[in-house]
């Protein structure tokens, strides 16, 4: 025992370091005045003292009308009521600003709808820009805001959580005493610390291996006898080599565009997007909150799947999914839906189909980027979109990523301070110098209030794309904003017949 007291002592200081970083960072962020006691990146909420299980988080912009289909889900409640704020999951990412917190609380348990009703508990303030799939860990509270009915006992809650957080800061000292203990080398045996130094430098790291099916990594497929054995991000399993009864709670585009129609399918609202309705008619509708969150399990086990198809990473929903049929989990954004396509492929038995695609769509991006670049070089665009009082500017996400990462066009001076993009002012259009705009405007009516009056806006007259008649309204956004497959296709096609003219689509 006393072979490690030496070690111990010469350890004393790293391991007070490291209880004071444990201590900040399980100490409270916010102030007791808050509704829900909890840091903005996570939490446990409970109404009249229970777990709110089930409910929906979400973000909707302080300054932006409020309604149900304009929140941005960013979170659920799970079974002891805890909840982190990790994702937008739309793709937008999180521009400076403040934002609400709401609730969505399900009628019942075990129904499929919600009855609207929100409770904004506070808001929060992002200083920085957040992306998909990163935790708000920038966010802090900004102020009190007190618009409906407080969510439980304020005082308790934080009397609880505080408790909760001093048992926890001992907990980890005690893991924190034990694990330096139980590494501590012997004294003198420098054998065994040479061979977990060499243990340490053979180790690979976890970026240079990123899991099958996420990013550019292909899913890892072989067959089974009749059967498939696919490994992807979240695990490995077994399902059938022609499934008949897919259930595509993602990359319904992608399958389409390889000729396979899905048994069921995500949606919003009980509606597929516009520019998929027509090739879906007959398939099963699977409601998700704004394609994200928590799928309709009830009409999944209904449908009856063979396999589903999803891109939720989350494994609570994974484990639950697997209860009803084999899942494979994909991810993949811009670029990487290339290897979506050939993974879907290979998995479906439609790899020639999905090796065509590719090559075809990769044809059809060559011959429009030689052409728009010959016919406007480097002048600047723009994919411009209001929805609500709000107006976006975006970067190198959903349109953007046609514009500026496939067709290489240049990007306004915006863009190059903010690559994501951001919410604009009317007044800070004097700073956008695009040449060519394409417009996206929501159907509902804060949008439509919001475009009429930007169009007598003097800001709006004085943009370069404005002022010499290249504003390029889209009658449908949907595809803009889900790029898929199918979608970018559509895309490619309004941006060279909009600029170039209807004639010089070519490589079809």
């Amino acid at each position: 025992m006393a072979s490690w007291i030496p070690t111990l002592s010469q350890r004393l200081p790293q391991l007070v370091a490291s209880l004071i970083a444990v201590s900040v960072i399980v100490s409270p962020g916010c102030s007791k005045k808050q509704e829900i006691p909890v840091q903005p990146t996570t939490g446990r909420l409970t109404i009249n003292g229970e777990p709110a299980v089930g409910a929906i988080i979400g973000l909707y912009p302080v300054s932006g009308d409020f309604d149900q289909r304009g929140t941005r889900p960013a979170g659920q409640v799970k079974q002891d009521g805890a909840f982190t704020i990790s994702s937008f999951g739309v793709g937008d990412g999180a521009p400076t600003g403040e934002y609400n917190v709401s609730i969505f609380w399900p009628q019942f348990p075990g129904r499929r709808s919600y009855d609207g009703k929100v409770r904004k508990s506070r808001h929060i303030r992002f200083d920085s820009q957040c992306w998909r799939g990163q935790q708000y860990s920038r966010a802090h509270c900004a102020r009190q805001r007190q618009t409906d009915t407080p969510l439980g006992s304020p005082d308790s809650q934080m009397e609880h959580a505080t408790l909760f957080k001093a048992l926890c800061l001992c907990l980890l000292s005690v893991i924190g005493v034990t694990a330096l203990i139980r590494s501590s080398d012997p004294v003198g045996d420098a054998s065994n610390h040479q061979a977990t130094e060499r243990s340490k430098r053979n180790q690979t790291p976890l970026s240079e291996s990123p899991p099958p099916g996420f990013g550019s990594t292909p899913l890892e497929i072989s067959p089974q006898g009749s059967q498939y054995l696919v490994r992807h991000q979240l695990g490995t399993v077994i399902v059938p080599m022609q499934p008949t009864r897919i259930c595509a709670l993602a990359f319904t585009d992608e399958l389409l565009a390889i000729g396979v129609t899905p048994f069921a399918a995500s949606c919003t609202n009980g509606e597929f997007p516009d520019y998929l309705r027509d090739r879906l008619e007959g398939a099963v509708a699977i409601n998700q909150l704004m394609g994200v969150g928590q799928p309709d399990f009830e009409t999944i086990v209904v449908s009856q799947p063979d396999l589903i198809i999803t891109s939720a990473g989350d494994p609570q929903t994974y484990h639950q999914l697997s209860k009803i049929a084999p899942v494979v989990v994909l991810s993949g954004d811009g670029d990487n839906n290339r290897q979506r396509v050939l993974d879907l492929g290979k998995l479906l038995d439609k790899e020639r189909s999905a090796r065509d695609c590719v090559s075809h769509y990769d044809q059809r991006i060559r011959n429009a980027k030689r052409l728009l670049h010959e016919t406007i070089g480097d002048r600047k665009v723009a994919f411009f979109r209001i929805f609500g009082k709000q107006f976006y500017i975006h970067g190198h996400t959903r349109g953007g990523l046609m514009l500026y990462d496939e067709l290489g066009l240049a990007t306004p001076a915006l863009i190059d301070q903010s690559p994501r993009g951001f919410m604009l002012s009317p007044e800070s259009l004097l700073q956008l110098d695009a040449e060519f705009i394409f417009l996206a405007v929501e159907a509902n009516r804060g949008a439509q209030r919001s475009w009429k009056s930007l169009l007598s806006h003097p800001a709006w007259q004085r943009v370069p794309a404005v002022r010499d008649g290249r504003v390029f309204l889209l009658p449908e956004q949907h595809h803009w904003l889900r790029p898929g497959f199918l979608a970018k296709s559509m895309m490619l096609d309004e941006i060279v017949r909009s600029i170039l003219g209807p004639n010089r689509i070519q490589g079809d």
